[in-house]
């Protein structure tokens, strides 16, 4: 049997950290140099005051087992992380207590493997953002001030014409089962509002609404694409494009463009990333990470180079209305594309950012009625309809289009003002550090490797030490498929946003703070 490499960590009263590397045939043989851990933590001078922490996991990996001990060396907890493991060069920032919230508390042995999973998950990505989210939620338990910068919502109230729909629907008794991709009336609404956007007409018939836009990607990438097909995907991406296409058993390829355009496709990035098994194309805009949006000919572009390879073009358009050029009111969609610039495609958009709606839980696709008809059985055998009370909400929001446009673009106008100051903020305190400027949507993309150093040299490691130090929560950029940057959400108070850039100035050094 091959060596597997172990790292054996301990921790001190949470702080205080030692550690070693162990090559072993097998956990049982692991497990025998807990005596040596034993005698190191022993020389701590606080080894005493509380409980020594034995995570054992694979280096450059996950945590695969921990055991607690109490100060006379007895096992009280010894399990298999479940869903979301730890960083493993971050299971130091992490406290007893939620680390055993992890555990499976039946599992009582060391025992690799504790479940044998299947194949479907086998390729599954765990969290890049939980050490960070973790480290947030301990340091405030201590009465730390912390700053999250890391929302993916805009912290605004629903409005509350819209909310009074979902009220009324369950005073009214709109409380049961609806047709599995909507009421006909919410999909007709729906229906309604891409014709506005589009000017052309839109079947309704084609319209799928689900729980969420997060719904509405995977239904697409688990019906389209299996095992054997490649998926291009716009990089840096949102977190999740790349696990659904692999739940579908398919390859993800991310493709990233020139970071002096933004990271904003061309038709030569796709040539150069195209094969024969080349079967979609994920594409967000505006872009969460990066805020970058596609003009209407860059769209055209691309949708056309998709329709000559016969790809499918699954066109992300959830923060469509959050847009802050000049030009138009809204960043372009495909919907304005004429007929012949567009193959097979799968329009993805809902009601979470532009109405402030993240937890109603609606999205909707829109596509040819074949294909939406193969999406809503599949989403009969996963959830079957969005919850019934939300969907009348949205209803209200659909069907009002003057009024949704008025409170859409007094939001955007919030986030645009918010954009601008960031902007300035960023060139004054931090002028070290290149950014993508945003289009759209409501994040700032900064390229932080020039922050990296010893013992802090990936952007998991440095948003640690940043919440550490500052307080300030951010995202890595490692979970967009960029190590060199982190992710900022400007979907927060002015206040709040200048104290977080403050305070980031002040621990990584600034010019405008020396002064």
């Amino acid at each position: 049997m091959n060596h597997l490499d172990f790292r054996l960590t301990g921790e001190v009263r949470h702080r205080l950290s030692v550690g070693f590397p162990v090559r072993a045939r097998s956990v049982d043989e692991l497990v025998r140099h807990r005596a040596d851990f034993k005698r190191m933590a022993d020389r701590l001078d606080s080894v005493g005051q509380d409980l020594a922490q034995l995570p054992v996991h694979q280096v450059r990996s996950w945590i695969d087992i921990i055991e607690v001990e109490d100060q006379g060396g007895h096992v009280i907890h010894s399990g298999k992380l479940l869903s979301v493991p730890v960083p493993i060069n971050l299971v130091e920032s992490v406290s007893p207590e939620d680390l055993r919230g992890l555990l499976d508390p039946d599992s009582r042995r060391l025992d690799i493997p504790a479940m044998k999973f299947s194949p479907n998950i086998s390729r599954l990505q765990p969290s890049a953002t939980i050490a960070v989210s973790t480290l947030a939620k301990r340091l405030r338990a201590e009465g730390r001030d912390i700053i999250d910068l890391s929302a993916g919502e805009p912290d605004f109230g629903t409005p509350e014409w819209i909310s009074e729909g979902g009220i009324e629907g369950i005073r009214s008794g709109a409380t049961r089962y609806t047709p599995v991709s909507g009421i006909p009336e919410l999909r007709r609404a729906i229906a309604g509002y891409l014709e506005s956007v589009g000017g052309k007409p839109v079947d309704w018939e084609g319209v799928v609404v689900g729980a969420g836009a997060k719904q509405a990607l995977f239904n697409a990438a688990f019906t389209l694409f299996g095992p054997g097909d490649e998926v291009l995907i716009g990089a840096p991406y949102w977190t999740s494009y790349p696990q659904m296409v692999v739940l579908a058993r398919a390859e993800p390829v991310p493709v990233a463009g020139d970071s002096d355009r933004n990271f904003l496709l061309t038709r030569a990035d796709l040539d150069a990333a195209y094969t024969e098994r080349t079967r979609g194309l994920i594409l967000c805009s505006p872009s969460n990470p990066t805020g970058a949006v596609y003009t209407l000919e860059e769209l055209r572009e691309i949708a056309e180079w998709a329709k000559e390879k016969d790809v499918v073009l699954i066109a992300d358009e959830i923060y469509r209305e959050i847009y802050f050029g000049d030009d138009r009111s809204c960043a372009p969609s495909i919907l304005e594309l004429p007929d012949g610039s567009l193959g097979p495609y799968v329009l993805i958009d809902g009601a979470s950012k532009c109405f402030a709606m993240t937890g109603w839980r609606i999205g909707f696709s829109y596509s040819e009625v074949e294909l939406a008809k193969k999406l809503g059985a599949l989403q009969s055998h996963v959830t079957s309809n969005a919850a019934t009370p939300s969907q009348m909400a949205a209803l209200n929001a659909y069907s009002d289009l003057e009024r949704a446009t008025e409170a859409k673009q007094g939001m955007a106008a919030t986030f645009r003002g918010r954009r601008d100051r960031v902007v300035e903020l960023l060139n004054e305190l931090l002028p070290q550090l290149s950014f993508v400027e945003p289009m759209g949507a409501f994040y700032f993309f900064i390229r932080v490797d020039a922050l990296f150093r010893d013992g802090v040299s990936d952007s998991t490691a440095l948003c640690s030490w940043l919440l550490e130090e500052s307080g300030v929560a951010m995202v890595p950029g490692v979970a967009f498929g960029d190590d060199r940057f982190v992710r900022v959400s400007f979907a927060t108070s002015d206040e709040l946003m200048e104290s977080a850039l403050r305070r980031l100035a002040d621990v990584v050094g600034s010019p405008a703070s020396t002064a």
